[in-house]
């Protein structure tokens, strides 16, 4: 590799400037492959935290806040240094070090702040990995931090100062910064109402914790969440201001408008402002990359080296994966890129073959068109390059994004933000001109908080699609690419356009609608969802068949947003046709009603429509407003389909037991010579009568009754069942009773082979067609992140 360079310059120097160029994209390309490697994982030392703890250990832990608090329903989020730590109550403190999110039940002590040095007790808990492929990995997401361990504070009480830790002088800088931002986001929490104050400390710190659940929903509804997202957007405007109020400045002196570029030096100052205001965005990854492609930008002004935009972005996108290769990964990079990129080539053309005002009328309506043209070219172009990035990592478009962005992005853009960064220095000299700024500022955030209300309530404004393939992404990219590098007259640009909709609108088409295509396998896929159960049974036919879909959780979390719709659109599939539920306990259905309206399913099938529990008659209530067709089925065969059938033993309702659980389906597919058993949560009583009625029960693999409980799974079930494996559907923090030892105790008598979600993670078994045996599959993304030096 160090040899590359001195041939770089040879190259050049004989005048092989392109060949030279090859050189330097081929190293810089190993450098990341280089990079990325170490970057996965996260190199550590001996004395780390992570190193001495165990999952739901208590522990004792003295160092220093780092970070502004945040705060989301009622949770205090905390980042702590850790300098020492006692793991044992009858030992000393030894040193240690790392970092730890801490998680306080109640108010943060309001004498502690950013900087300070803490004592506290707390149960350490190892971040969850992801549950299901596709699902969030909040794992991964705070080992991107350096974050391996968080904490539960079940009391402020537990926390509390302590003196002696001295830190650093750059430390001392950043914490200082802290301090401002936590200056910054109490003033505003005292100021505005709660919504409109979460929606500046976003627009102004960077702070989304206080953004409550229906306001955020409403932003993505609308397709203008991105506005309240750091950005370049923010340190541009940024830019404009203070360069106009510094050049305003500088101009009052004579001296200096003779002696010096005042344009350029106005520029030039407005790098430490917009350093200062990236760091008080809490300078993470798109406050920094913004800064690094506005400063590129005003340098290169600066500089008179501004001849083509594409080569400072282009500057800036190397630089940051030199720092952080990994970042390529996140979905704010590639959105930002590509939104620049496109703009950057496309916007100009637009405008071209639209023509500029002549500018010797003194009239200024036609100049206000064209700029009200050219923010709708920009929105356009701006949709248009992210469409595809946006489906894949969000599966997930608002129809309504252009509407929306054309009439909120100006309140926002040039009312509400540019008065609100115009307080930033009010408040921290605590002025009162800084409560009038952000009052008046926060009237455009509610009137843009109206107008996205209004515009996106219908659940017709949202399209819901699988992940594209790379193939679909490539294709598109390829033919928008076409588009807007070729020099179009007006006419070719209207036609362009209209075909190019026509291909987008097919495209999307391709990714929403079902294609049904025989496969030469069938395939069951257990779901690790928790406490809980979900099972997705995809037919060599293509018909997609759903048997229960919930978890055990509490209120605000939704699983079929968060587990089941994400594991649908990552396996590409974005209509269901059939979903089952076995009976009315919540940990079954709870994430059923979110699938029924993003996924439309064909029929509903359930053990009985009456007796069930509140929750349950709604979702069926709701059923019967989409339109679903709602079947209980009699016992017998109900899905016969290309060589696979789906048999509901033993009639649940007609048994006239008194349990519920006992009422449910019970649930048999076989293919050929394999077979899956779904029994839901059946007690002994049923599991008796399935063996006295049913004849042959023996299967292939056999969904343990109740998650493993010893109130099902009795010896003489299981030895008429007598499956090849037993699969336990159940949570990590309830292995204690789920899956109880009496039914292990009898698997193993049986020999009966056990795995558990909990432990084994998502489970699938292919059936292969013509009597070719299965395989079995287990997807435990227990991924660490970290090494040990």
């Amino acid at each position: 590799m160090l040899a590359g360079f001195p041939a770089i310059f040879i190259l050049m120097g004989v005048g092989y400037e392109h060949k030279a160029s090859i050189f330097v994209v081929l190293i810089y390309l190993l450098l990341g492959l280089l990079q990325s490697s170490e970057k996965r994982s996260t190199l550590i030392d001996s004395s780390h935290l992570v190193l001495a703890v165990t999952d739901q250990q208590q522990v004792v832990l003295v160092g220093t806040l780092a970070e502004m608090i945040t705060k989301s329903q009622d949770i205090n989020r905390a980042l702590i240094k850790v300098k020492y730590a006692k793991t044992e109550s009858n030992q000393p403190f030894t040193r240690a070090s790392g970092s730890i999110l801490l998680l306080v039940e109640g108010d943060w002590p309001a004498a502690i702040g950013p900087g300070h040095s803490i004592i506290v007790r707390t149960k350490i808990q190892i971040p969850r990995a992801a549950a299901t492929p596709g699902s969030f990995n909040y794992r991964k997401y705070l080992a991107r931090k350096k974050i391996f361990l968080t904490g539960l504070v079940s009391s402020p009480v537990l926390i509390q100062p302590v003196t002696g830790i001295k830190p650093g002088r750059i430390k001392k800088f950043v914490y200082r910064i802290e301090k401002m931002r936590t200056l910054i986001s109490s003033y505003i929490d005292n100021t505005l109402s709660e919504q409109d104050g979460s929606l500046y400390k976003a627009l102004l710190i960077g702070d989304r914790s206080s953004m409550s659940p229906e306001v955020s929903e409403t932003l993505k509804r609308a397709g203008i969440m991105h506005l309240w997202a750091i950005s370049g957007m923010h340190l541009g405007l940024l830019t404009m201001l203070t360069y106009t109020i510094i050049y305003w400045l500088l101009r009052r002196s004579e001296r200096l408008i003779l002696a010096y570029n005042l344009k350029k030096t106005a520029l030039v100052m407005t790098l430490p402002l917009l350093l200062i205001y990236a760091l008080l965005a809490g300078f993470h990854s798109p406050a920094a990359r913004a800064f690094i492609m506005t400063s590129g930008v005003v340098i290169a002004l600066s500089c008179d080296r501004f001849h083509s935009p594409i080569s400072i972005i282009s500057f800036a996108a190397l630089l940051i994966l030199l720092i952080d290769p990994m970042a390529i990964e996140s979905p704010s990079f590639q959105l930002s890129f590509s939104a620049v990129v496109a703009i950057i080539l496309g916007v100009p053309k637009l405008l071209a073959s639209i023509g500029e005002p002549d500018g010797k009328y003194l009239n200024p309506s036609p100049k206000l068109l064209y700029m009200f043209i050219s923010l709708i070219c920009v929105t356009v172009v701006a949709t248009l390059s992210t469409l595809p990035l946006l489906l894949f990592h969000f599966n997930r478009l608002s129809l309504i994004t252009l509407p929306a962005n054309i009439l909120i992005q100006p309140l926002i853009c040039f009312f509400s933000l540019p008065l609100g960064m115009l307080s930033l220095p009010f408040i921290l000299i605590d002025h009162p001109a800084a409560m009038i700024l952000l009052k008046l500022g926060a009237c455009g955030l509610n009137i843009s908080q109206t107008i996205a209300t209004a515009m996106s309530s219908p659940d017709s404004t949202q399209l819901w699609a699988p992940t594209p393939s790379p193939t679909i992404i490539l294709v598109y990219y390829f033919l928008l690419l076409v588009f807007i590098i070729r020099q179009l007259s007006r006419s070719a640009c209207i036609v362009n356009l209209i075909a190019f909709s026509m291909v987008l609108v097919t495209l999307l088409n391709l990714i929403h609608l079902p294609i049904k295509f025989n496969k030469p396998f069938t395939r069951v896929t257990i779901l690790n969802v928790g406490h809980g159960s979900a099972n997705l049974v995809e037919l060599s036919s293509g018909r997609v068949v759903l048997i229960d879909g919930g978890t055990r959780s509490g209120p605000g979390y939704d699983c079929g947003a968060r587990l089941l719709s994400p594991f649908l659109w990552h396996k590409g599939i974005g209509k269901i046709n059939d979903i089952f539920i076995s009976h009315d306990d919540s940990d079954h259905y709870n994430g059923i009603g979110t699938l029924i309206k993003r996924f439309k399913p064909e029929r509903l099938w359930l053990p009985y429509l009456n007796g069930g529990k509140q929750g349950f008659m709604r979702l069926v209530n709701l059923a019967r407003q989409e339109g679903i067709k709602i079947i209980v089925p009699e016992p017998g065969v109900v899905i016969s389909e290309a060589g696979a059938q789906i048999t509901a033993l033993g009639g649940s309702v007609s048994t006239g037991m008194d349990n519920e659980d006992d009422r449910g389906l019970v649930l048999k597919l076989d293919v050929t010579d394999t077979s899956v058993l779904f029994p839901g949560d059946i007690t002994r009583n049923r599991e008796l009568e399935l063996v006295d009625t049913e004849g042959d029960l023996h299967t292939t693999l056999l969904l343990s009754p109740h998650h493993g409980s010893s109130t099902s799974n009795s010896q003489k079930f299981l030895s008429a069942v007598s499956p090849e494996w037993l699969v336990i559907s159940s949570g990590i923090s309830r292995t204690s009773r789920f899956p109880a030892q009496k039914t292990l105790d009898s698997a193993k008598r049986l020999g009966i082979p056990v795995l558990n979600t909990a432990t084994d993670g998502t489970i699938t078994i292919t059936i292969l067609g013509d009597g070719e045996g299965y395989l079995i599959n287990r997807m435990n993304m227990q991924e660490r992140y970290w090494r040990e030096s």
